[in-house]
């Protein structure tokens, strides 16, 4: 019987999110010691108030404050940032029409600054108005190109949609305008990986992960230097959380990656504590790694017990028992390969004429 074993992994290891949703609202503010330099300390205390209560994310609190000045009138010369700051709470609070509502005021009152059109356009990503929340960034953007939070927001938000090019540039400018900040790795490195750029990405989310050993950041750097096929340093990133502070993904990594490396004493490990009524995973791709991995390292027993288990998990998959055949074969054990071989054939007739017969 002639075939090319073949790895039974078949994983797409698709992209973690960096946060619970994909698109993190703008919380933007005006410092108000700049916005009035002119104007008295109370002023300037009371805009300061309304900041840290949003902040802080109370939301009804910081309302009532910024909607008690704008009553009053006080602050007249400066309602834009007030309406600003009410669309802030309101925004918080998942009123997102109303919200719109006072950036669009504010937007009115101060047609030059920067910050409003920037919340306003976050707040049109969350409704689903795409090309508006395009336009208010681009406007952002050009009143205030310093403003790399602005571009920041503009970057990812056009890698949402998959404008790779428009995105690179954005982020780009974003890293030389913030001094190679944290921010700025992070939107890098989610770009290289959306872009499929999975060599770009590794400095970034190494600097990261040196920073904050997250899980997040751990399987997204897991992924990149698998797609890099940099088993050596997989192998190092995950190894010390083997395997119970692993994911699914990560402990299939690590072992394809063992596989690659010629090192069975993972897989060795997994069928032990299999036999003795344990088990590290009851995923059939899992057990598919640990049987080839044993095959291709002569421990053609502990192969088998693996491939039983993947089987057992998944019975209709055929390059598991295409393996089997393999592993029987070549402990010598022939009728058992045959029978094998014909419920590869009930999966898969087209195999037939690959078939000549089984090799000794």
């Amino acid at each position: 019987m002639v075939r090319t074993v073949k790895s039974p992994i078949r994983i797409f290891l698709g992209l973690m999110a960096w946060s619970q949703t994909s698109l993190i609202l703008t919380l933007f503010l005006v410092s108000p010691t700049r916005a009035y330099q002119d104007s008295d300390q109370a002023s300037v205390a009371a805009i300061a108030v309304i900041d840290s209560l949003l902040e802080a994310r109370q939301w009804d609190a910081a309302l009532t404050q910024a909607q008690a000045l704008l009553v009053a009138g006080d602050l007249a010369p400066h309602a834009w940032l007030l309406q600003e700051r009410v669309g802030l709470a309101w925004q918080g609070k998942g009123e997102f029409t109303t919200a719109i509502s006072h950036f669009e005021r504010a937007i009115a009152l101060a047609p030059g600054k920067s910050s409003p059109h920037q919340n306003l356009a976050a707040t049109l990503m969350a409704v689903g108005h795409r090309g508006r929340a395009f336009a208010e960034y681009q406007q952002a953007v050009a009143l205030d190109p310093g403003n790399w939070r602005a571009r920041l927001d503009y970057g990812q938000a056009l890698l949402e949609f998959r404008l790779l090019a428009d995105a690179r540039e954005q982020l780009l400018a974003v890293r030389e305008a913030c001094g190679e900040c944290p921010e700025s790795d992070r939107a890098l490195a989610r770009f290289h990986l959306q872009a499929e750029e999975y060599a770009s990405a590794v400095s970034y989310l190494e600097r990261l992960y040196l920073a904050d050993r997250d899980s997040v950041l751990r399987v997204n750097l897991a992924t990149a230097y698998w797609q890099c096929r940099a088993d050596t340093q997989l192998v190092a990133l995950l190894q010390p959380y083997w395997p119970d502070d692993l994911s699914r993904a990560e402990i299939n990594m690590i072992l394809e990656a063992d596989r690659k490396l010629g090192s069975a004493a993972r897989a060795q490990e997994a069928v032990r504590s299999w036999q003795e009524g344990t088990s590290i995973s009851a995923d059939p791709v899992f057990w598919g790694i640990v049987s080839l991995t044993c095959l291709e390292t002569g421990r053609f027993d502990e192969a088998l017990v693996a491939a039983d288990r993947a089987i057992q998990l998944d019975p209709l998959n055929v390059t598991y028992r295409n393996n089997r055949v393999v592993i029987l074969t070549r402990l010598g054990r022939q009728a058992e390969a045959e029978a094998e071989w014909a419920q590869v054939l009930e999966l898969a007739p087209h195999l037939e004429d690959s078939r000549q017969g089984p090799s000794p």
